[in-house]
């Protein structure tokens, strides 16, 4: 199965600089040839960088068409695909992606990092494990994978802005609610 990972930016592809991090050109693909090489990752992963890299903070609708456009474009080629992004509006792209890309016959796993893949605590490192693995098993649609869950991609928000678990989901009509007695 051939998975296509699309970098569009964030924290997961930064290093640290002497003004603080920044992203740096090379660090998931070089990631992702690491995971490969190591068995940790199977099959093939194609790495297109979006450039110019989208600043989260900043995210437009005109960043959610480029990336639609460009899982559009590539549809044919690939079994599925995987998003990097910054957490600051990853689920808003993430619905967006939803909205864009109705019928899509692909998963396509949205994900990112609080801890850029450069420093020795990073959990961008296994949420990549777990996208791409994701994107050879999930059912069709947009997900986001992140801090060890799959969350429907339509539902999911930010819910902390430091834990390594930040997001969450809406439950759906067939899940359990919880309410407080």
């Amino acid at each position: 199965m051939a998975i296509l990972l699309i970098h569009t930016g964030g924290t997961i592809g930064m290093a640290q600089t002497p003004d603080g991090f920044a992203p740096r050109e090379g660090v998931v693909e070089d990631a992702v040839a690491a995971l490969v090489a190591s068995g940790k990752v199977t099959g093939e992963v194609d790495v297109l960088r979006l450039d110019p890299l989208i600043d989260s903070a900043l995210a437009t609708a005109q960043d959610w068409a480029r990336i639609a456009q460009t899982i559009h474009h590539h549809r044919g080629r690939f079994d599925g695909f995987v998003v990097t992004h910054g957490t600051d509006t990853l689920a808003y792209t993430a619905a967006a992606l939803c909205l864009a890309l109705p019928g899509l016959a692909q998963p396509v796993i949205v994900t990112g990092a609080m801890r850029p893949l450069t420093v020795a605590d990073t959990d961008g490192t296994a949420n990549l494990i777990d996208a791409l693995a994701a994107a050879r098993t999930a059912p069709a649609g947009v997900w986001v994978q992140f801090g060890g869950k799959r969350l429907h991609g339509g539902r999911v928000r930010k819910a902390h802005s430091q834990a390594l678990d930040a997001f969450t989901a809406a439950p759906t009509d067939r899940e359990p609610r919880v309410t407080a007695p």
